[in-house]
């Protein structure tokens, strides 16, 4: 029972109380005919209200399921109502918040919902920062045609849509990390190479003129580069620190930084830190759609108020760590094993 009924409800209760004096009074049948009805209509209201509030239904749905910034994630609400009776006032409460910064904040619309209609409406989102953005309906109310009973379900609805941080140029270089000389035919810095060669790509600014494949490049007429097999093992291993208070700027980071990579065909990990049990899976990188899913493990992962926790935790359960670079805003440091 919602207390903006009460109002109408006195009211109605003085109509009724009005006719019925008139009648007793007055002695007219007409009188007592709209008496009768006075108390009628509150049953027919309340039923027919009834009866639609059962057969309305709203669904979720968004035009693409992943948005880089600053794009604006757009969530298309439809409401049916199979019913013949329209009502225009159902009220729809909603929440539209990012995972790592949950708000709490509850919004209302007033909706109407038109007899034997399926209605659409399309809600565009300015988003400031990257992360797992969840927009949920919460619950629903229905007043019937005089006001006096509203109804009120729990819909529990959500969706969620991951923003991408905006590709940015990097000017991150890979330190040299390994014993290797980079004098050496098959040093790289981002992993101990072998001397199998797994592809031939075209040149890149920024490639070693000793990877070039210069016998196949003249024939081609074109810059061609070999590119070695790596172990796994020893490639690239990034640790994004989770630390709230710098969040935005080391997914921004991490992005620019793996776009960079996967441009460049280089193959390198992502270590995610599970905040929740203390634990880290990496992700091995090679594509956007590896980047991706990635991305979507970090979004799940609840943000900490400890700076450097990531890398601390890291370096107790792996006391024997290789070489790993922590990221943590706007920054890169190389942290190396004792």
């Amino acid at each position: 029972m919602q207390k903006t009924n009460y109002p109408y409800r006195i009211t109605y209760a003085l109509m009724i109380l009005f006719f019925l004096l008139g009648t007793v009074f007055y002695r007219q049948s007409f009188l007592a005919v709209l008496l009768l009805l006075l108390i009628i209509l509150p049953v027919i209201s309340i039923v027919l209200a009834h009866h639609a509030f059962e057969r309305i239904d709203f669904l979720l749905s968004t035009p693409v399921t992943t948005v880089s910034m600053p794009e604006k994630p757009i969530v298309i609400l439809t409401a049916k109502n199979p019913t013949l009776f329209p009502f225009m006032n159902c009220l729809l409460s909603f929440q539209f918040q990012n995972m790592y910064f949950p708000s709490g904040l509850k919004n209302t619309i007033a909706l109407p919902l038109n007899a034997r209609k399926t209605q659409t409406l399309r809600f565009p989102f300015a988003v400031t920062q990257p992360g797992m953005l969840l927009f949920s309906l919460e619950d629903v109310k229905l007043t019937d045609f005089l006001h006096l009973y509203t109804f009120h379900k729990n819909l529990n609805k959500g969706m969620q849509i991951p923003v991408l941080p905006q590709e940015t140029p990097s000017s991150f270089v890979p330190a040299a990390v390994h014993a290797e000389s980079e004098d050496s035919e098959f040093y790289d810095p981002a992993g101990a190479l072998s001397t199998d060669i797994r592809e031939v790509r075209e040149y890149i600014p920024g490639d070693r003129m000793q990877d070039m494949h210069w016998k196949l490049s003249a024939r081609m007429d074109n810059l061609l580069v070999k590119q070695f097999e790596r172990s796994l093992d020893d490639s690239l291993l990034f640790l994004p620190e989770l630390y709230k208070k710098e969040i935005a700027d080391t997914l921004q980071t991490l992005y620019a930084v793996s776009m960079k990579l996967i441009h460049r065909k280089e193959v390198f990990r992502i270590a995610i830190f599970h905040t929740d049990v203390m634990e880290f899976n990496q992700i091995i990188i090679h594509d956007p759609e590896d980047l991706m899913q990635a991305f979507l493990a970090l979004y799940y992962q609840k943000p900490y108020d400890t700076p450097n926790l990531a890398r601390s935790t890291y370096q107790t359960i792996f006391p024997l760590y290789g070489a790993f670079y922590q990221i943590h805003g706007s920054a890169i440091d190389l942290t190396e094993s004792a």
